[in-house]
């Protein structure tokens, strides 16, 4: 190859070089897990700080480190990190999307409505190896649905009955780490399943 057309490559793969070395090429994510890290600093100041960050993060990985800042000993610390959750885009700032609650009794509590052929929230945080009460009410009139989650392996076998217009209460624990699908597997005769019909959902264990 001649000199000359060594000059476009060279050029592209010296842009390219610098574009990956440049500092804004990873700051944002460096900044992220500075402030995640923060949240283990010993002066509750600097973790409230990072809480407040955090809280402004539009990223999945802000939410595992401020459901852990719930049990946070530093009282503020946990109103902040409660108040994050409460308005994160990933956790129940949209209607299908929520984290659950850590009470003071150490249950992870949240609400499920069971609607015609859908789940809201059907995106669900909860942490692993900690308690979970989930409570499901029926805003159906005649339809019947049920809960169930069909993973054996990692102890979640959950069929719950949910009569139209009634609320149940469920508990369990979750004992592994991993996206697991919930539904209704109620069908009438000759007609597709609800599950069919798209009512699912994700509960998602998180560390």
């Amino acid at each position: 190859m001649t000199p000359s057309r060594l000059i476009v490559p060279l050029c592209l793969a010296v842009a390219f070089g610098s574009i990956l070395s440049s500092p804004l090429s990873g700051v944002a994510l460096d900044d992220i897990d500075a402030t995640i890290r923060n949240l283990q600093n010993p002066d509750p100041v600097v973790r409230r700080s990072a809480v407040k960050e955090l809280a402004t993060q539009h990223d999945p990985r802000v939410v595992a480190p401020l459901t852990a800042a719930l049990n946070d000993p530093d009282p503020e610390v946990r109103t902040l990190a409660k108040s994050a959750l409460s308005g994160s885009s990933d956790a129940a700032d949209s209607p299908q999307t929520k984290t659950a609650e850590l009470s003071s009794d150490g249950v992870q509590r949240a609400a499920i409505t069971v609607d015609s052929y859908s789940f809201k929230p059907d995106h669900l945080f909860v942490k692993r190896g900690v308690p979970v009460e989930l409570t499901l009410t029926s805003v159906t009139w005649l339809v019947p649905h049920n809960f169930v989650i069909n993973d054996p392996d990692s102890g979640l076998k959950i069929s719950q009955e949910v009569p139209a217009g009634k609320s149940v209460t469920i508990r369990f624990t979750p004992n592994r780490t991993g996206q697991f699908k919930f539904f209704c597997d109620k069908k009438l005769l000759f007609f597709p399943s609800h599950e069919e019909k798209g009512m699912t959902g994700t509960l998602d264990v998180r560390p």
